[in-house]
């Protein structure tokens, strides 16, 4: 079992991230580089609080809900941040369109991640100096298998989750959360 750190003792109440945690992942041995040079990020009180609860939630899933502009990217890359500790551990996003694909590949760059958002199965492994990817629902289906074993060690995020209730979407999102493997779920 992990070592939790005490909230107290990670400065969190000011939220200047990163944050120290013990929270951990199986290393993934790769040739990427390293978390780029890391900001500090004034988190919102809610964020604070769900943080912490990411920190120290012990099972593989974790879902963030919050209103529309309430910062839930923000927070899931100050949280991919701290569970990647630095290390280079595989980080993917899901996304339901193109141009936030886009948006979130920006956004990761404040937070010192280089995803890359053109990234397709026929491309292989992203290049080494990526952190990640950011795809589609539509491409996580047709390329699941590829993604599942990139994403081996490392985080997923799936943005927008709620389209699942979606007539047109729900199915397709619905098949890329059937075909996710265990590690990922």
């Amino acid at each position: 079992p992990d070592q939790k750190t005490p909230p107290e003792s990670r400065s969190d109440l000011g939220c200047l991230v990163p944050m120290e945690t013990s929270r951990t992942a199986p290393a993934q041995p790769t040739a990427r580089q390293p978390v780029a040079k890391q900001q500090s990020v004034i988190l919102r009180a809610w964020q604070q609080q769900a943080l912490r609860s990411f920190v120290a939630n012990e099972a593989p899933s974790f879902l963030t809900v919050a209103c529309p502009g309430a910062g839930k990217t923000s927070f899931a890359l100050v949280a991919a941040r701290q569970w990647c500790a630095g290390q280079a551990r595989p980080f993917v996003v899901v996304v339901p369109t193109q141009h936030l694909k886009k948006q979130w590949a920006d956004a990761a760059l404040k937070f010192g991640f280089h995803l890359y958002p053109a990234w397709s199965a026929s491309n292989g492994k992203p290049a080494v100096d990526m952190h990640g990817v950011v795809v589609t629902y539509a491409q996580a289906s047709s390329s699941w298998v590829e993604l599942a074993a990139y994403s081996r060690g490392g985080i997923v995020v799936l943005d927008e989750v709620h389209f699942l209730q979606d007539t047109f979407r729900g199915p397709v999102w619905e098949e890329v959360m059937i075909h996710l493997p265990d590690h990922v779920r």
